[in-house]
């Protein structure tokens, strides 16, 4: 079964001037009472809106400017905007299509003059983007969300998505469920219904075929419609008046032959349409080609609060603009826009770039709001733009069975977005891989530019696994493989190794270590005047605390804190042994690290004293 909801923004005049995100004293204050000063939009001298605060100072439609001056001195006049109506009104149906692509505007004004049109001419219901009439009589849009059911979990849960959408653009809407498009639009114009029962059928025909017909079909609920809400029925209202034609109930039951003969042919088929009973033909929205949207501000604004409320409204749009391209966004640029004139001011810049692209609005709003907490407005603002800046084709959803418990790796990345937008991105540290065998200098802390290359910052702290040094080498990947599974790495390194007591010729901390790994042995750093020739294990105390220790070599003193201030505390290593690797000189790289074997340590009484220094620990 198809699926069909209508929306109709029934005061887009009004609510382009002062949306609903923001109060009845924002565009033009309080009187002196404390009471919101009344507000009414017109159109050729006659009024088409009105505020509420407008309504109950005695304001009524089709009203002159002379007489609302009359009964609310105070009151503010605007023109309507109609170019700031069909950017409202195409803005909605671009949020729309983060929920389907299939979604058209109906500009039954249009319509309704061409009524008199072939069936081949007016066959193709709505308008493409900027193609909106010189006057939108009723704003509708309608949009086919069969397919999307399962996806967005049922009506219920795609409604309350939709209707969230709509409040955040600050329009009121009227939703509906149809069968059909045209009774979908037919449907939210008359107040907003669900009708999830497509029968259209004459009732001797659903009981031959065992259905009954509910109160709640399709066809009786719109047959209590007025005639004038079906567009291709407006021309010839007065003339089916006086046949006692009143609702499209009445319209049904009039010969088809005496109808086409009488209002032409695309009557008829409208009717149809709206039942059922024919195909409907509608000209699906087109995206453009980049995304540059702009939302005027009710009033100036110098806090972030309405600022964000417009912003909101464009992220929305951008939000169903890369959904229809099934792009996703990497950078993007919202521009303040500021008062022109005398003292005018360029836009004020806030360029926002991800390390993970996203088309998911949740996130890019909480990057809006903590880069808005953290900017200082020199001006007012009037207005708040969005530019799509950089894109790229979005990638698939995971197709896991089981999601990561931990989060995925764009949840990680999301999180690091979040924290340098909150705190400044000099402010985020990660650490980042050195082609480097020293421990000490196998990583760096440093700030990352989301999109860039990592830029070195302070000391390294945590042990870089064993990606460091397989990298340089020009090993096979197997034999990659195996180094990784034996050389492994501390989540913490000390900045400065420490010294330990040796009892009964091992190593001590807290407990005699027992060495539990293979030796490592790691040759390098003669070309900048820091060797290290070091031996590394990975020793086990009494209590199964696992660290990360190692033996100096070739006679070398590890310069440490405690030399510093206990000299003499610690014997100088004895003659070290000769058969370990050396540093290959010719091609100006470091030798491949590669285990010792445990027989590295001698563990005799007759053996030199080895000495020994811990250097990171184990989780």
């Amino acid at each position: 079964m198809r699926l069909w909801i209508g929306v109709f923004l029934p005061h887009l005049p009004l609510e382009v001037f002062r949306p609903t995100w923001s109060s009845e004293t924002s565009l033009s204050g309080t009187d002196a009472t404390g009471s919101p000063i009344p507000l009414a939009v017109l159109e050729q001298g006659r009024v088409v809106a009105m505020s509420r605060a407008a309504r109950q100072a005695g304001v009524r439609l089709g009203m002159k400017r002379g007489g609302v001056l009359t009964v609310a001195a105070q009151a503010v006049l605007r023109e309507r905007d109609l170019l700031r109506e069909a950017d409202a009104w195409q803005g909605v149906a671009l949020a729309l299509m983060q929920y389907t692509p299939q979604v058209a505007l109906l500009d039954w004004a249009r319509a309704s003059q061409q009524a008199g049109s072939t069936p081949a001419q007016n066959q193709m219901q709505g308008v493409t983007w900027g193609q909106a009439g010189a006057a939108i009589d009723a704003p509708l849009i309608v949009a086919d969300i069969s397919a999307s059911l399962r996806l967005f979990g049922g009506i219920r849960a795609l409604r309350r998505r939709i209707r969230a959408t709509l409040t955040a653009s600050g329009l009121t809407a009227r939703l509906s469920l149809a069968p059909t498009g045209t009774a979908a639009a037919l449907l939210a114009r008359a107040g907003g219904m669900t009708v999830l029962h497509p029968m259209a059928m004459p009732e001797e025909a659903c009981m031959s075929i065992g259905i009954r017909r509910t109160p709640r079909s399709l066809d009786r609920i719109l047959g209590q419609l007025p005639l004038p809400f079906l567009p291709e029925a407006q021309a010839h209202v007065d003339s089916l008046h006086g046949l006692g034609c009143l609702t499209l109930d009445d319209l049904r039951r009039l010969p088809r032959a005496g109808i086409k003969r009488r209002c032409g042919e695309a009557l008829v088929e409208a009717l149809d349409r709206a039942l059922g009973l024919a195909e409907e033909g509608f000209q699906w929205l087109t995206t453009p080609e980049q995304f540059d949207q702009q939302q005027a501000l009710p009033d100036r604004a110098d806090d972030t609060s309405l600022i964000f409320a417009g912003a909101t409204t464009l992220i929305g749009r951008l939000t169903g603009w890369l959904a229809s391209r099934q792009w996703a966004v990497t950078r993007f640029m919202l521009l303040l826009e500021h008062e022109r004139g005398r003292e005018a001011r360029p836009p004020t810049p806030i360029e926002i770039a991800l390390a993970e692209p996203t088309w998911h609005d949740s996130h890019l709003l909480r990057l809006v709001r903590e880069r808005l907490a953290k900017t200082s407005l020199e001006a007012h603002v009037i207005a708040v733009r969005l530019q799509a800046t950089a894109v790229e084709p979005a990638k698939p959803l995971s197709n896991s069975l089981f999601p990561e418990p931990a989060g995925s790796p764009a949840d990680h990345r999301r999180l690091i977005e979040l924290l340098q937008a909150r705190l400044g991105i000099d402010n985020v540290l990660q650490c980042h891989d050195r082609e480097d065998y020293r421990p000490e200098r196998a990583n760096q802390w440093g700030r990352r530019d989301p999109r860039g290359t990592p830029e070195s910052g302070g000391k390294g702290r945590a042990g870089a696994p064993a990606l460091s040094i397989v990298k340089a080498g020009n090993l096979a990947e197997a034999a990659r493989a195996r180094i990784a599974q034996h050389t492994p790495r501390p989540v913490w390194l000390l900045d400065t190794p420490l010294p330990l007591m040796t009892r009964r010729h091992r190593p001590f901390y807290g407990s005699s270590l027992r060495l539990v790994s293979p030796g490592e042995r790691i040759e390098s750093g003669w070309w900048d005047d820091a060797v290290v020739m070091r031996d590394y294990f990975v020793a086990q105390a009494d209590d199964h605390t696992c660290y990360w220790i190692f033996r100096e070599r070739l006679g070398r003193k590890v310069k440490t804190r405690a030399d510093e201030q206990a000299d003499g505390q610690i014997d100088e290593p004895a003659e070290a042994q000769a058969d370990g690797p050396d540093t290959n000189r010719s091609n100006g790289r470091p030798s491949d690290a590669r285990p010792s074997g445990r027989d590295a340590m001698p563990d005799t009484a007759s053996a030199e004293e080895a000495h020994w220094f811990l250097h990171g620990f184990f989780g």
